[in-house]
């Protein structure tokens, strides 16, 4: 398990009794749960978990499954020693391992709790296995509408069907084998993510290091990829340089330091991560739709899923995870607000969620705050949302018939409409309605044209903190948007500012438009505001 390490919960032994004293027998107290002490069991007998029948509490129904199956529970998700009620809608663990166990118990009981709103998981290592036992228990009739699933990277999983014939064979030389390829595939996939983020920065590879090479070594750059830097020059160089957070470069510098690839000596030249990065294959995009860590984060995001709101902050996710989970998003029902904050999404993975964009209309809120962004990635996702105009004939009576298409298959629907989906309690699951774009003509100053309108469903789209530069293309995309575009902390942010002032400067009074407004407005203008729709994208800079 990476990421963490082991940790116990404490559980005090009662008080010792002095011989000679009357004292009723006091009963067993619970034993310690520890990682690895339910390694016994591979998975909770299927006789109990068939006929166990919960009393809807999740803490009180954990503890007495697991009882009956013969494990330790963990201490995080039993029922309090101080016999407190906690039946609450919030289901939270933070920095703890969990083990198997507790994965496939979630997976049991998470249909029959019915008191639960909202799981979060931060900073507790759950694996690709783990995911999916808990993502199987997600069901039709689950309450849960909300998952965390925080500072949560996968790591590519060990075979295990391999391993359980190795521990068979009683085999410890198969046992390091298997642990050895699995690490070298891990490595192999960090290091393609490190090198997708550098190709975001730069026009080529070679660029990127001379510029990084240059700022670590500004005294002697004929030579400074050759000059072996410490682990804090070299995270200071790509924090100045390319402006890529420690978390991205420390791991890739012990990487390279490590006695497979390095000398283990705390110096790491760039010279070694260019030779390495260079030797690396490229990763098919076919292959990425299928790809394992993609598709246990997928998981949760697609039509079987009865989520609202799913959050992957800090779970180093880039462009071969979004792959799949762009996959799964154009299939999701229920799904109205994804956060991908702090991951290692570049311009790249943005086609991949415009792409899903188009597909679902559903998505209220798109997170994607402290991630590799520039104004490309942000283009990508403008040219599927909002309002678009379109110059070409051609073009717009393309978009007419396709338009008319589902328009046809929009009333076909609605004459048999499926009644809605409801949870455990009776509750309304939210489900977008079928919404299908719409093209309208208009005439401006002698020439005509049409503006198209897309998905129109997402009211708020957070690019803060990443590198957005070109205030220009921002205010340009700004008119098409329909919501709030949060760019706190981009690195445009005081020239949008200053251009913002400017324009409010300009701007007639108030009380001259507040009579009806201006009949001479232009009408792209009229178009893109359409009543309370929007006047395109409200810009949040502070």
């Amino acid at each position: 398990m990476a990421g963490g390490s082991r940790k116990s919960v404490f559980v005090p032994e009662p008080a010792a009794v002095p011989e000679g004293d009357a004292a009723e027998p006091s009963k067993p107290s619970r034993k310690m749960w520890s990682y690895g002490l339910n390694g016994h069991c591979e998975e909770l007998p299927a006789e109990h978990v068939k006929s166990f029948k919960g009393s809807g509490s999740f803490r009180t129904d954990f503890a007495e499954l697991c009882e009956r199956c013969g494990v330790v529970p963990h201490a995080a998700l039993a029922p309090s020693r101080r016999g407190t009620s906690e039946d609450g809608p919030v289901l939270s663990v933070q920095a703890m391992l969990l083990d198997h166990v507790a994965a496939e118990a979630l997976r049991v009981l998470l249909p029959t709790s019915w008191h639960l709103e909202v799981i979060r998981f931060s900073g507790c290592c759950l694996d690709v296995s783990m995911l999916a036992l808990l993502r199987a228990g997600l069901t039709e009739s689950c309450t849960v509408t909300t998952l965390h699933l925080d500072w949560n990277p996968l790591e590519v999983p060990i075979d295990a069907a391999a391993v359980k014939a190795a521990v068979a064979q009683k085999s410890v030389e198969t046992l390091d084998e298997l642990e050895i390829s699995r690490h070298v595939k891990q490595t192999e996939r960090t290091l393609c993510a490190f090198r997708k983020l550098l190709l975001a920065h730069a026009t080529d590879l070679n660029d990127a290091l001379r510029r990084v090479a240059q700022g670590a070594v500004p005294d002697h750059p004929a030579t400074a990829m050759l000059e072996p830097l410490t682990a804090a020059t070299w995270v200071d160089a790509f924090e100045k340089q390319l402006r890529l957070p420690s978390r991205e470069t420390a791991e890739v510098f012990m990487l390279l330091d490590d006695f497979e690839l390095g000398q283990g000596d705390g110096r790491v030249p760039l010279d070694r991560l260019e030779q390495v990065l260079s030797g690396l294959p490229e990763a098919g995009e076919a292959a990425s739709v299928t790809d394992q860590l993609g598709v246990a984060f997928g998981g949760f995001l697609d039509g079987g899923s009865c989520l609202e709101s799913m959050s992957y902050r800090c779970c180093s996710i880039g462009y071969l995870e979004v792959q799949a989970m762009g996959a799964a998003l154009k299939q999701s029902r229920h799904l109205r607000a994804l956060n991908l904050w702090g991951n290692r999404l570049c311009d790249a993975s943005t086609k991949v969620l415009a792409e899903a964009l188009e597909a679902y209309y559903g998505l209220q809120y798109l997170g994607l705050g402290q991630n590799f962004l520039t104004h490309v990635g942000l283009e990508s996702l403008c040219k599927v949302l909002g309002k678009i105009r379109v110059a070409e004939k051609e073009l717009a009576d393309r978009l007419s018939k396709e338009i008319k298409l589902r328009q046809k298959e929009k009333d076909k629907l609605l004459k048999k409409p499926e009644p809605p989906k409801k949870d455990g309690r009776g509750r309304d699951r939210y489900q977008p309605e079928f919404r299908i774009d719409s093209i309208e003509e208009f005439k401006d100053a002698g020439q005509t044209f049409w503006t198209w309108t897309r998905n129109c469903a997402l009211r708020t789209l957070n690019l803060e903190g990443n590198l957005v530069a070109d205030a220009a293309s921002v205010l340009q995309l700004r008119p098409q948007g329909v919501g709030d575009l949060i760019l706190r902390g981009v690195p445009c942010v005081e020239a949008l500012r200053q251009a913002l002032d400017a324009e409010s400067a300009a701007a007639p009074p108030a009380s001259d438009s507040a009579e009806g407004g201006s009949a001479s407005a232009p009408a792209e203008s009229q178009a893109v505001a359409e009543g309370q729709q929007s006047s395109g994208w409200r810009l949040v800079l502070n």
